[in-house]
Order: structure tokens, then sequence, then C-alpha cells
């Protein structure tokens, strides 16, 4: 295990802590050592949306995208992150993508958008994609 992995793993026990803002400076330290280490990455973004930065956490998220798009948990929380700015455009282009690799996932944000449960094995509606 590298110095990045352990500071990485620092930082996502400071996350399970529930202490967002202190991993969000962690992950950002690892970052500047190893800048392409996606796993920190995708962490920022989510710590940073659930400190309620959620623009810049906009922005982490989808430079993890581009490091490894064929992470589907990285397009999930893109998509969130886009829900919580109110980018409707945005969030359904993401789900897009997700419901394309993971129907529970996109479940999950088709609920979040409605705020509202869809019954069991309901059909999920598709979204056309933004260019």
């Amino acid at each position: 295990m590298t110095c990045v992995d352990r500071a990485h793993n620092l930082a996502l026990a400071l996350y399970c802590g529930a202490r967002f803002k202190e991993a969000a400076e962690a992950l950002k330290e690892v970052i500047a050592l190893n800048p392409d280490y996606v796993d920190a990455i995708f962490s920022l973004g989510i710590g940073l949306s659930k400190s309620s930065s959620i623009a810049p956490a906009v922005e982490a998220l989808r430079y993890a995208v581009r490091l490894n798009p064929a992470d589907v948990r990285v397009d999930y929380h893109l998509g969130m992150a886009h829900l919580g700015l109110k980018q409707k455009e945005l969030f359904w282009q993401q789900y897009s993508c997700v419901k394309s690799l993971e129907s529970e996932m996109a479940v999950s944000m088709y609920e979040a958008f409605y705020n509202d449960p869809l019954p069991k094995g309901q059909f999920i509606p598709s979204r056309k994609r933004v260019t």
C-alpha cells in the first residue's frame, strides 16, 4: 500500500465518520499527490455533495467520469448532484447512462426526481439524451 493509498483510506475514514468537510480537504491532498486517482476524485465528489458543496462536487464527478467512464456509480452520483442543482436536463442525461447499465440505481434516481417511490416492477420511462 502506497502513501497515497493510506492517505485515501484516512480520508475515507473521515467520510465514514460524517466529517465531510475534513474528508474533502484530505481528499484534495490525495489528489494533489496523484491527480488521476479516480477513487479519490469520486470520493471527493460524494463528500462535497454531502457537505452541500454541490457545484464543486459536479466538477469532481465530471472529472471522475472522464477518467473512468465505465463506473456507473459515478454517473449515478453526478446525476444526483445535477438534481441537487436543479439541472433537470443534465440529471436526465446521467439517468439515461445509469438506466442502460444498472436498473436499480435508475429506479432510485427516478424516485428522487419525482420524490415518489415507484411500485415494484413498474416501467421507467426513457428520457431523451442531451447532446
